[in-house]
């Protein structure tokens, strides 16, 4: 993965800010500090990379952002940017639906998403006796509860070759090694 350079424009607590993203990245910060926004303004990306009619509640992502007047940063004008390698997305907050779906103008050259981009929330929805397990699934879920139903299904799954951490292997010794790596 070449790094990829975030910006991001009078959204919630940023009223400008860059970020440099990599193979792995780490943040770390005090309660409130944006870690969450970046991860936000990267899914609100990944979903107007999708369809530009982007709601601000998604229960698959277990997302509820409010109002469109909640995620604009409050020193700013109502207009918010977010942009990703060579792709702007951007939304006017005048321009919203009820105040509940933004449109966004999307000017990309290419889809940063298009390799596929997995979000799993911090929600804590604390411990379980079972977890039911869903064979419709292809990935973990936002909160992970099929984290372990996917390594099962996937353990012996070949790799891409651009997609492998190591050379060689199936999913288990990647996930190992990633494992091992963090």
């Amino acid at each position: 993965m070449n790094i990829l350079n975030l910006h991001i424009q009078d959204f919630k607590c940023f009223r400008e800010a860059s970020f440099e993203l990599n193979n792995i990245t780490v943040m770390t910060g005090a309660n409130s500090a944006g870690k969450s926004t970046i991860i936000q303004a990267l899914l609100l990306m990944n979903l107007a990379s999708e369809n530009p009619m982007v709601s601000l509640e998604d229960s698959r992502l277990a997302l509820n952002f409010g109002r469109v007047d909640d995620i604009i940063n409050e020193d700013a004008d109502d207009h918010v940017e977010f942009r990703i390698s060579n792709s702007v997305f951007s939304f006017n907050g005048t321009d919203s639906q009820d105040g509940k779906i933004i449109r966004f103008d999307v000017n990309s050259d290419e889809n940063v998403f298009a390799q596929g981009f997995k979000y799993l929330s911090a929600d804590r929805i604390g411990p379980r006796y079972v977890t039911p397990i869903s064979s419709e699934m292809e990935d973990c879920g936002c909160r992970g509860l099929q984290t372990a139903n996917v390594i099962n299904n996937n353990a012996f799954t070949k790799i891409a070759e651009e997609r492998l951490y190591r050379p060689s292997g199936n999913f288990q010794i990647q996930l190992d090694e990633w494992l091992n790596t963090i």
